[in-house]
Order: structure tokens, then C-alpha cells, then sequence
């Protein structure tokens, strides 16, 4: 069975069901009138009568199950054929046989697509109707207008009815269709957004690794180096052997601060806080870490940004800072994040010493690679009495 039938078969309401059981039953009883009232009759109109029942019910039947364009335009034919015959066996007989035609009219329409097809059938129904006023006119010399102006406005009404439905049934199944798509569509987002923030979790946990190699191996390294000469000089220059000891100290404390930074960066990476609360919370922990004074401000109208976005946009703030301490010796920093014309600017800026010619390290780089992954731009600006100045735009189009 094709997917299209199992959509129709279950997408169907109940009040569907209900209209082709009337229908079936509206052609029973009207055959059945024909057969009590007209009594007694000759034999063969009996006999056409009850095998058109005998025929119309398995037609009755197949037009929901056939989807096949021959199959179902044979299906309609011999339905047409049993229905339009209703009116040549009754003639000039005040019947409703054309009703038999609305029911006709009215299956066509909601299973045959072809438009070509309905335009066959109306013309087929004028000429029918055409052929019967003729036939009429010339036997009996007139015609019962009333007859023919409700009977056929029944028959017209019922394609449209067949139409109406048709359309219904074709837009809940592409409803259907669409709802599916939507839903997958949906989990394969959710599933890329997912792997996007395991790679870009996995790169900073790379990078933070990279980091810790870089600056606690080679304070470590350097500790040793020191060590070493302080307890050779221990004996022979104690002055000298004391500045040894306490640049081991030095060593060790900002080894122990790039540690800690480390294990602050990966433990917050997940926390569920916005990008405002993590800059925040970041600048207030490096401060309390180093003794440098940050001042935040973001822009209250700041929208909510993707976790990528997010991750960037803190580990600039973050790389900053370090570089601050680490490298410029500031005592104060400022870090300005606001929202302007749909792009995000991010300026951190410190009063630490400047150099107007520098090489930017692996740190530098890093960052703007990032800024460059979200078609944003970053700057960066130092000057001996300046301090040192990161700016940064990204676009949220």
C-alpha cells in the first residue's frame, strides 16, 4: 500500500465514514422506492433495478480503495453508467432519478483528481440533460422544467460538495506531511545544535589543555630552574638565594592562578546562566583572583544568543582579562557589551602598558579566529599611555 493510501485510510474522520454510508444508503432506498412504488412492473425493470443495486454496492466500495488512475476512471464509468440509466428506464415519470446522477456527481469529485476529467463529466451531464429534454419534447411534446432546474441544481451541488470535501481531505493529509517534515526538521536542528556545542566544548576543553601545557608547564618548568639555583646559592650568596625563593613563589602563585582559572572555565561552561550573568560572574571571580578592579555593563535590551555565540563572546571576555594581567599589568579594566542595530559590540578595555607594536600570541589569534567563524570583525588597539583595547562586532542577521 502506498503511503498516500495509509494517509488516507488514517487520517479520515469519523463524519467521512458517515457521508458514504448515507450515500450508499440514499441510492438503496431510492432504488428500493423505485422497486415497491412502480409495482407491479415488468420483469426486466425488476431485474435492472435489483442489479443495479447488486452492482452499485461493490462500486460503492472500491471508489475509496482504488487509487490507480484506470482503475478508478473505470470504477467512476460503470457508476455513472448505473446512475444516468435510472433516467432513460424512468422516463417522464415524476421521479428523482436524476438524484441518482448527484450521487455520482458527488464521488467523482472527491476521488477522481483530474480536472479534465470533471470538465468530461459536466459536459457529459448537460448533454445527458440535453438528450432527455430532446427525447421528452419529441415522444410526449413537453417537459416538466421544475424537474430538471431542482434535480440538476442537486447534481451540480453535490460535484461541489465533492470538491469541498476533496480539498478538506487533500490539505489535512499535506497538514500531516508538513507536521512531519516540521518535527524533523526539528530534531535534525536540535541534534546539529547539540553536536555544535559538544565541538565547540570539546575545542575550548583543547584549548584550555593547550593552555594549562603553555603557562603552568612553563612556570613549573621555570620553578624548577629556580629551585635549583637557590639551593646552589643557599650556601655561597643567601641575599641572592632569598630573590630565588621568592620569584619560586611568584611562580608558583601564578601557576596556581592559570590552575584555577582552568578549572573555573571548565566548570562553568555549562551552567545555564545568560551571556550577561557568565561576564558577570567571570569578571567578578577574575577580580577577587588578581586584585584587578572590572567594571561590567551590558546593554539591558541585549537579546538572548546561540550557546556558540555565548561560548565566543566569553572566552574573548576571559582571554582579555588574562592578557590584562598577565601581560599589561593593569589595575583596572572595563568591559562593555551592548546590543546596536542587530550586531552585538564588545569592547574590553584596560589601563595596563601599552605597546603600539605587538605580536599577537596564540591567545590573540585564537580569538579572532572565533570572531571570524560568526562573520564578525575584531580589533585590537594599544598605545604606551592608552592601555590596551579589544573591540569586537559580530553580526546577528
Amino acid at each position: 500500500m502506498s503511503g498516500l493510501a495509509k494517509e488516507r485510510q488514517t487520517n479520515d474522520p469519523s463524519s467521512y465514514f458517515l457521508l458514504t454510508i448515507i450515500r450508499l444508503s440514499y441510492f438503496l432506498v431510492l432504488s428500493l422506492m423505485y422497486l415497491f412504488i412502480k409495482f407491479p412492473a415488468p420483469a426486466w425493470v425488476n431485474f435492472y433495478i435489483i442489479g443495479s443495486m447488486v452492482l452499485f454496492v461493490p462500486i460503492h466500495f472500491l471508489y475509496p480503495k482504488v487509487h490507480n488512475k484506470r482503475i478508478i476512471f473505470l470504477v467512476a464509468s460503470i457508476d455513472i453508467a448505473i446512475t444516468t440509466s435510472y433516467s432513460y428506464v424512468f422516463l417522464n415519470e415524476e421521479s428523482p432519478d436524476l438524484l441518482f446522477m448527484g450521487l455520482s456527481s458527488l464521488f467523482l469529485f472527491m476521488f477522481v483528481q483530474s480536472r479534465l476529467a470533471k470538465a468530461i463529466w459536466y459536459v457529459y451531464f448537460g448533454t445527458n440533460i440535453l438528450v432527455l429534454i430532446l427525447i421528452q419534447l419529441h415522444k410526449y411534446g413537453d417537459i416538466e422544467s421544475a424537474y430538471y432546474i431542482v434535480n440538476g441544481s442537486f447534481v451540480v451541488f453535490a460535484g461541489l460538495i465533492g470538491s469541498l470535501i476533496r480539498y478538506y481531505k487533500e490539505s489535512r493529509i499535506q497538514t500531516v506531511r508538513l507536521n512531519e517534515k516540521l518535527e524533523t526538521s526539528y530534531r535534525q536542528l536540535s541534534e546539529y545544535a547539540l553536536q555544535v556545542k559538544e565541538l565547540s566544548v570539546n575545542r575550548e576543553r583543547i584549548r584550555i589543555a593547550r593552555e594549562i601545557h603553555d603557562t603552568v608547564g612553563h612556570n613549573l618548568t621555570a620553578l624548577l630552574i629556580q629551585l635549583d639555583v637557590a639551593r646552589k646559592l643557599q650556601e655561597i650568596d643567601f641575599e641572592k638565594s632569598r630573590v630565588s625563593l621568592q620569584q619560586c613563589e611568584h611562580l608558583v602563585r601564578s601557576a596556581l592562578r592559570e590552575v584555577r582559572l582552568a578549572v573555573r572555565t571548565i566548570r562553568d561552561e555549562d551552567n545555564g546562566l545568560s551571556v550577561a550573568e557568565t561576564v558577570a560572574k567571570l569578571a567578578e571571580q577574575f577580580a577577587e583572583m588578581t586584585g584587578i578592579r572590572i567594571e561590567v555593563h551590558v546593554d539591558p535590551q541585549l537579546p538572548a544568543v546561540s550557546a556558540h555565540l555565548q561560548l565566543t563572546l566569553i572566552r574573548i571576555v576571559q582571554e582579555s582579562l588574562t592578557n590584562a594581567q598577565k601581560h599589561g599589568e593593569a589595575s583596572e579594566a572595563w568591559v562593555t557589551l551592548r546590543y546596536v542595530e542587530r550586531r552585538i559590540d564588545l569592547r574590553i578595555l584596560n589601563n595596563g602598558a601599552g605597546h603600539p607594536e605587538f605580536t599577537p600570541g596564540f591567545g590573540l589569534i585564537n580569538m579572532r579566529e572565533r570572531v571570524q567563524e560568526h562573520g564578525g570583525i575584531l580589533r585590537i588597539l594599544s598605545a604606551p599611555e592608552d592601555g590596551f583595547e579589544v573591540r569586537v562586532t559580530i553580526p546577528l542577521d
